[in-house]
């Protein structure tokens, strides 16, 4: 129970629990015309789902992994999906395993991956034929995260071939080249990882928390929230610090997207818990100085993602995890074009 009310107080605050958006390409011949709507559910009644919409939007296919693979469920809460060639990788938080599917029909390629050490698996990037899962581990004495980690997986046999110890709170992880960046939530501390030697290569210290990471023209950026309200912008080539706007008007609470058509930055700003209310916010992305501008509010916001092919904004409301989800299609000022029935808590989409 203290577990459950601790992960409630960060969804609340900082948000710690949910993925920032991780965008695949497009251009995915097993994603095709898909957007995946990751469903997280509600916290430890393993109601996680996946929806699949189509960009035409003839189609909305709800829970599709049961659907696909019956009489079995995921029976999980769903913390993200990462899609990597053919297959796709649904990160299941609460019931600890991998589920590993063809990444157009779902169906699952074999049993779940399970471990020992793989407690609380977060986010997930590829490099080469290794993939990098963040790893939260058990909270200590202290409500802390002194177990977190990245679990490196061997794509020949889905097997997990390393641990690299990490800073508390190993949340979003992105790779740049021949590094993993991992967003050590807990703390101010970011960690890059050389994945040529699968070590810790550096740990850069921020302002504030970081929570989530995108990459924008080779360019890493990351959302800064806690002591600071800020997005950073870090050369990857020498992991130094390149650049920080500060967005602390707009109670940022970390969860943003990058539309690279537009060169902007669209994130979530919310009230102080426990107040309701939600916007999105832009940014643009070469003005350093500038002030982010809400173009669009309302409550229970929950992820958001920028459609690369459309330019169109999904929004994630999570309606207080009261049933089902929704989720909003704008178009890049605002306007809304489209609302979709979904799983319950959407908190991430994959283009």
């Amino acid at each position: 129970m203290t577990k459950q009310l601790l992960s409630y107080f960060f969804l609340s605050t900082l948000l710690v629990v949910t993925f920032a958006c991780e965008e695949d390409s497009p251009e995915g011949p097993a994603l095709g015309d898909n957007i995946i709507v990751v469903n997280e559910g509600n916290f430890g009644q393993g109601n996680g789902s996946v929806t699949l919409l189509d960009r035409d939007m003839d189609t909305l296919s709800n829970n599709v992994f049961a659907s696909a693979n019956a009489p079995r469920e995921l029976e999980a809460s769903v913390q993200s999906v990462t899609v990597e060639g053919n297959e796709a990788f649904i990160i299941c938080n609460t019931s600890d395993k991998i589920e590993i599917v063809d990444a157009e029909t779902f169906v699952a390629i074999q049993a779940p991956l399970e471990d020992a050490g793989l407690i609380s698996p977060r986010y997930m990037d590829v490099v080469g034929d290794k993939a990098y899962v963040s790893v939260w581990g058990n909270f200590d004495a202290n409500y802390m995260l002194p177990e977190s980690k990245v679990a490196v997986i061997d794509l020949n046999d889905y097997s997990i071939i390393k641990y690299i110890a990490t800073e508390d709170g190993a949340e979003d992880v992105q790779a740049v080249d021949d590094k993993i960046f991992v967003a050590n939530s807990y703390t101010n501390k970011l960690t890059v990882i050389n994945t040529n030697t699968d070590e810790v290569e550096e740990v850069l210290t921020l302002e504030g928390s970081p929570q989530w990471l995108e990459v924008h023209e080779n360019d890493l950026w990351v959302s800064v929230t806690g002591a600071a309200a800020q997005f950073v912008r870090i050369n990857p080539d020498n992991n130094s610090v390149a650049a920080t706007v500060d967005v602390a008007g707009s109670n940022s609470n970390g969860k943003f997207t990058i539309n690279d058509n537009l060169n902007v930055i669209y994130f979530i700003g919310a009230e102080p818990w426990p107040a309701t209310a939600t916007s999105i916010y832009s940014l643009a992305i070469d003005e350093v100085s500038a002030s982010p501008e809400e173009v669009i509010s309302g409550e229970y916001f929950y992820a958001v993602g920028s459609d690369p092919l459309t330019n169109n904004l999904f929004v994630g409301n999570s309606n207080s995890f009261q049933g089902e989800g929704t989720v909003l299609e704008y178009d890049s000022e605002g306007t809304l074009l489209e609302t979709y029935s979904v799983g319950v808590g959407p908190n991430n989409f994959v283009f």
